[in-house]
Order: structure tokens, then sequence, then C-alpha cells
């Protein structure tokens, strides 16, 4: 499986594709729990692998797990810097829990109204 990866990586050294300098910086790379935005679609990220160049940049391959629907639990392995927008989801974008519970008498008019069809 990782051989393609490996074969492209390869390829783009020879090349002198690779960019000299990266398109995120060494700060905004993620880490292993993080979820991520990539290709429109939500990720978890399952591991990060470093690898450095002889042209001296390092590429990040991330392995990713698709948190979507309709491709819940698909891999996929990518060239982090490589890719187009990719963006680190931050915790506090995700709904926090008021603490709050619904008052008896107003679930209990909610039961009585949902109960009568």
């Amino acid at each position: 499986m990782l051989g393609p990866l490996r074969d492209r990586l390869s390829c783009l050294e020879a090349m002198s594709v690779l960019a000299p300098k990266p398109r995120v910086s060494e700060a905004s790379i993620p880490e292993q729990g993080q979820l991520v935005r990539l290709r429109n679609r939500l990720f978890l990220l399952q591991d990060v692998v470093p690898h450095q160049t002889d042209a001296g940049p390092v590429i990040t391959r991330v392995d990713l797990e698709c948190l979507d629907d309709d491709r819940l639990g698909e891999p996929l392995s990518v060239l982090w810097e490589q890719e187009v927008g990719p963006r680190i989801e931050q915790a506090d974008v995700f709904p926090v829990p008021s603490g709050k519970w619904t008052h008896p008498d107003t679930y209990d008019a909610y039961l009585t109204g949902s109960s009568f069809r």
C-alpha cells in the first residue's frame, strides 16, 4: 500500500518538482488524533510520518481516516505539504454541552405532544 506513495515521492524528488518552500509551516503540521479538513471532508489523523528529502525540506506523510457519512472509515494517505488548503480543526469549533437539563415539565409536554398521532 505504501509502495506507490514512496514511488511517487521518489519520482518527485528525482524530477525536482518538490517546492523548495513548503506551503504549510512546520507549526501547522498536525499531530496524531487531531481532526483535519482536507479535500472538503473531515478526517481523523491516524499517523504522521516525516520524511527528510535530499533537497532539504521535510515532507510529511499523514495517514487519515474519513469521518464523513458516505466514506466513513475509508483510509487515505497524503503528503501534507503538497495538499491544497489543508486545515486543522480546532477543539473550540465543536459545540460544548451547556450542562443544563430540560425541565421535567417541558419534557413531559414534549412527550405528551409527540404521542398524539
